[in-house]
């Protein structure tokens, strides 16, 4: 997003190429301020589970470059709990109720081989880039050096962000259960009358929608360089030791394919 030769789309997780209302035109549209002369992209990790996500770029955009990058599977399965659970406080069971029930099927997305073989089938060798997120962890300058090579762009930009992390979930002491859905539920209200809608012009003119929207931003996450880490729950023995095993012929498949040894994580 930051190296002077690539626009991205305006929104983080697009998540169009996997809709069920999937319509080019309107995909279009997340790329209008991009620049035809600069390198193009967008970033949905969901798009790697969907069948028919594989396709629609095979139909649409043959020549398309894809990147992916694999997270040890247990590792993100527990990180993907306590960003749910910095969202949903009041709601979210335990880690072990969760992984038991399994709602959102973040077991099941984690078999990475599995995912790739719809890409594999598809795309050539070369239209691929296969990373490992610990070799950005370890060595970000290096990690992007090699997504800049593959993308044919500068190589040797290194981003003010670079050493920077991201995604951090903070717990929210100013959490405020139920606020956000009621203040929704207000406007929603407003927006039914001919009142109301008048009263959100006015509250716009002072700017106080945004006021609101910075207070549901702030009851929401709390993403400060100092905000508290949310104490997070350590993932029970037994139920890692399954979670290995499930994984480990997937895994063994996939340190093949990228001809690395991904042992590690099943340690």
């Amino acid at each position: 997003k930051e190296h002077p030769q690539v626009d991205v789309a305006s929104k983080k997780e697009v998540n169009m190429l996997n809709s069920d209302q999937f319509i080019l035109d309107k995909y279009y549209n997340f790329f209008k301020h991009c620049k035809p002369y600069k390198t193009i992209g967008e970033y949905s990790p969901d798009y790697l589970y969907s069948q028919q996500t594989a396709k629609r770029i095979k139909e649409n955009f043959p020549e398309a470059k894809l990147i992916f990058c694999f997270r040890n599977p247990i590792d993100k399965l527990v990180s993907f709990y306590h960003y749910m659970k910095s969202r949903e406080r009041a709601t979210m069971p335990t880690l072990r109720e969760e992984i038991a029930k399994d709602p959102r099927d973040q077991i099941g997305n984690s078999f990475y081989y599995k995912h790739l073989q719809k890409y594999l089938n598809l795309f050539k060798p070369e239209q691929m880039l296969f990373l490992i997120y610990d070799d950005m962890a370890k060595d970000p300058v290096g990690f992007m050096k090699e997504v800049y090579s593959f993308l044919e762009i500068d190589p040797n930009f290194v981003a003010p962000s670079t050493h920077k992390r991201v995604n951090v979930t903070f717990a929210n002491k100013a959490y405020v259960p139920g606020l956000k859905k009621t203040l929704f539920k207000i406007r929603k209200n407003l927006k039914s009358t001919k009142a109301g809608i008048i009263l959100i012009k006015f509250l716009k003119i002072f700017k106080i929608n945004l006021l609101v929207k910075q207070i549901v931003k702030w009851n929401f996450r709390k993403e400060t360089s100092t905000g508290k880490l949310i104490v997070k729950e350590k993932l029970p023995t037994d139920i890692k030791e399954q979670l290995k095993k499930l994984y480990q012929p997937d895994v063994e498949k996939l340190g093949q394919l990228l001809n690395r040894d991904l042992s590690f994580w099943l340690k």
